[in-house]
């Protein structure tokens, strides 16, 4: 009767297979990415953020549309503990189009926003954030553009302008670092998918 594989062999084996499995599991990045692609794609419909990427939007509208957003980011910046900076430029925007400190400070927030009470679902909740990011200074360029006499206020829109891509870069690198584990990933997929779903809803009450 043959022998079985050795002790040695074994093992080498299952190494070729963890192997083979690291090079072909997606990133943490692109898992993310695509469980998020549907509400992304839906918020390119946005008639807000549509009349904004044509560079057409209204100044009126255009302060509904910051109000509403910081009305959604102070609480998850808050929440996410890594910094109020979003919702500070939005608060910078909103003074320069007209808004007093009372009127920012009375804006509705977002109550509905999943608890982040653990690093991966915190991790999937600040995918959405900093990915907002980058398609912020995208709409910047639009917005000054095609704007006609004084520029509006752009702070928010432009966010960490040249540094965005290295700060982009830099997360990305802590989401493979830390999101190695499938239950962790999971765990920031899902996290990730409310958010944005959430996000969604907030933003789809802009004009009221």
């Amino acid at each position: 009767m043959p022998n079985g594989p050795s002790p040695r062999e074994t093992l080498s084996g299952l190494a070729d297979q963890h192997e083979r499995s690291a090079k072909t599991r997606p990133t943490a990045r692109a898992t993310l990415r695509a469980a998020t692609d549907d509400v992304h794609e839906r918020m390119h419909a946005h008639p807000g953020y549509r009349a904004l990427a044509s560079g057409g939007i209204q100044a009126d509208d255009y302060r509904r549309l910051l109000a509403r957003s910081y009305g959604f980011y102070l609480p998850i910046e808050i929440e996410l503990t890594r910094g109020r900076d979003r919702s500070r430029r939005l608060e910078t925007d909103l003074l320069a189009l007209g808004m007093t400190p009372e009127g920012i400070e009375a804006l509705p927030f977002c109550t509905a926003l999943s608890p982040l009470d653990s690093h991966p679902k915190a991790l999937g909740a600040a995918y959405v954030v900093e990915g907002a990011a980058l398609g912020g200074l995208t709409l910047a360029r639009a917005l000054l553009r095609n704007s006609a006499g004084v520029a509006p206020p752009a702070a928010f829109l432009l966010g960490d302008g040249e540094n965005g891509g290295r700060r982009w870069q830099s997360f990305i690198a802590e989401l493979e670092e830390d999101l190695s584990d499938m239950v962790e990933l999971e765990a920031a997929v899902q996290s990730a998918r409310d958010t944005f779903e959430t996000f969604e809803t907030w933003m789809g009450a802009w004009d009221r």
